[in-house]
């Protein structure tokens, strides 16, 4: 099963809690976000099954544009 994280809306990605090519837990945090609105809300994004984690080409701390892809669980 291949799993995708698309950002939903504008966001900045506040933590992330794994590295590009480490095996992953279902039910694992893998990032922090935290909304660009200025509401500085903050969502936990979990790994929805067990597998690899592969980061798309965003960092820690950088604004991410609403549908893009952030990284996935494959």
């Amino acid at each position: 099963m291949a799993w995708h994280f698309v950002a939903p809306m504008r966001c900045r990605m506040v933590s992330l809690e794994v590295r590009d090519g480490q095996t992953v837990e279902e039910g694992q945090i893998l990032a922090v976000f935290e909304d660009c609105r200025g509401l500085m809300m903050q969502t936990i994004i979990k790994s929805p099954c067990k597998g690899r984690f592969k980061l798309h080409d965003v960092q820690p701390g950088q604004n991410i544009d609403a549908g893009s892809r952030i990284f996935g669980v494959e």
